[in-house]
């Protein structure tokens, strides 16, 4: 009796769970509310992208009117940079959108499974059934936890880049601003900022490429962030969840020590008869 009240509270615990993270879990694990602040890493990391772009466009044009022919291909390249930038809002759009669909799937689906799972294997006590559940589990629950951790992994280094980003942004912004304002101008926006720059092509070339390589680096700061490490940290989930399922580790019990024993016991008992004999002569 004792045996079936055990299994009986199993079973009931395992079901309520099942019914919970059916009607109750998976619908906060979906809600874009349980992860607030993910979420709003991604929307600053979008933000950031959006501003870089523009940044890029702005910049590619004002080279391009450069009075001088030389700096036209390095206008292109920055041109070029921008579509780099359609990667990164797909990742970001991507990541924004699994990050519910999976919290959804984990606790409606994965999670109810694994424990309607252990209620059956109470009767039928399956060794291959309990390996299934401890899978889905660890599946469901580590699933839920890849992009959260991903972009906490990221955030440290946008962070570290984050007042770069902003100086590029805003020194785009100025560029266009005294662009309105010198419109008019005869001479014309680009020429004159070239000439107070300096006075001859070679110079203007290389601030052109310095302003270049602030830009690539800043793209292939972006891309590692949305694209390289979130796919670095699943991979570390998946060779994770292998690792913890593909171990089996059966420790010792008690009472297996306590019968290894007796049985070195009775194979070696010269051990002790010897010491018996010792003892005696010593007396």
């Amino acid at each position: 009796m004792k045996n079936k009240g055990i299994i009986f509270l199993k079973v009931s615990l395992a079901l309520i769970l099942a019914i919970l993270s059916i009607t109750v879990i998976s619908g906060k694990m979906s809600s874009p509310a349980t992860y607030k602040t993910t979420i709003a890493s991604l929307d600053n990391k979008k933000e950031t992208a959006i501003g870089l772009t523009a940044a890029v466009s702005a910049t590619s044009i004002g080279i391009a009117a450069v009075p001088t022919d030389v700096t036209n291909p390095i206008a292109n390249e920055l041109a070029d940079l921008t579509s780099y930038f359609l990667i990164i809002f797909g990742a970001l759009i991507l990541e924004k959108y699994l990050l519910t669909i999976i919290g959804y799937i984990a606790f409606k689906f994965l999670i109810p499974a694994a424990c309607i799972l252990f209620a059956i294997n109470a009767f039928l006590k399956s060794e291959y059934y309990s390996r299934l559940i401890k899978k889905l589990i660890i599946i469901g629950f580590s699933s839920v936890l890849i992009i959260p951790v991903g972009e906490k992994v990221s955030g440290l280094l946008q962070d570290t880049y984050e007042a770069s980003f902003n100086t590029l942004i805003e020194d785009s912004e100025n560029i266009e601003l005294i662009e309105n304002a010198e419109e008019d101008d005869d001479e014309g926006f680009f020429s004159s900022l070239w000439n107070k720059i300096s006075e001859s092509a070679t110079d203007a070339v290389e601030n052109v490429k310095g302003i270049l390589n602030k830009y690539i680096e800043a793209t292939a700061i972006m891309i590692i962030t949305t694209c390289v490490i979130p796919l670095l940290v699943l991979a570390f989930f998946v060779w994770f969840i292998k690792f913890i399922i593909g171990l089996n580790i059966n420790l010792p019990s008690i009472h297996s020590l306590i019968m290894l024993k007796k049985r070195v016991d009775k194979v070696n008992p010269t051990k002790k008869i010897s010491v018996k004999n010792k003892e005696t002569e010593s007396v």
